[in-house]
């Protein structure tokens, strides 16, 4: 029982240890779903597709609606329309003129095919929504404790 319990509190506390601490070239902390974004892209120009769908997915479990956008776009070049729209779904009309880009592939689902998208959409909530976005992110935030140095500079740290 106390194996089970340690278990699950390293895979608690390890979840998103690899994400770490990343900055820009000014200095300025990186949210882990720019940096995985970022990752992402240059992943599918040097032609790792799978990669590059991995990092898009976990930029998007931290909320990042570019990153949700491109793997819409990925399942509609794999010819997957059913998870491609329930992706576009994920993402606020506002967002890049998806209201029109859905309003047009309405017109070319089945019932069926939207029947099923919607399925996929509620199970994507489940882990992309806003509220889970955030709270991940926030656990996240949490995870990086400041410290100060023997200088009296102020530092990063990533538990």
């Amino acid at each position: 029982m106390k194996k089970l319990i340690f278990s699950l509190l390293f895979l608690a506390l390890t979840a998103h240890a690899d994400i770490g601490l990343h900055f820009d070239t000014h200095g300025n902390l990186v949210h882990p779903d720019k940096y995985l974004l970022h990752k992402a892209i240059n992943l599918e120009k040097q032609g790792f597709h799978k990669d590059a769908l991995s990092n898009f997915t976990r930029s998007a479990e931290f909320g990042n609606k570019n990153a949700m956008y491109l793997i819409a776009m990925n399942h509609f070049k794999n010819k997957d329309y059913v998870k491609g729209y329930a992706w576009l779904q994920l993402l606020n009309n506002s967002f890049l003129d998806v209201k029109s880009f859905k309003a047009n592939l309405i017109t070319v689902l089945t019932k069926s095919e939207i029947q099923s998208s919607n399925l996929v959409y509620l199970e994507l909530q489940k882990t992309y929504s806003d509220i889970k976005a955030f709270e991940r992110r926030e656990k996240w935030e949490k995870s990086i404790k400041l410290t100060g140095s023997r200088i009296g500079a102020v530092s990063y740290t990533h538990l």
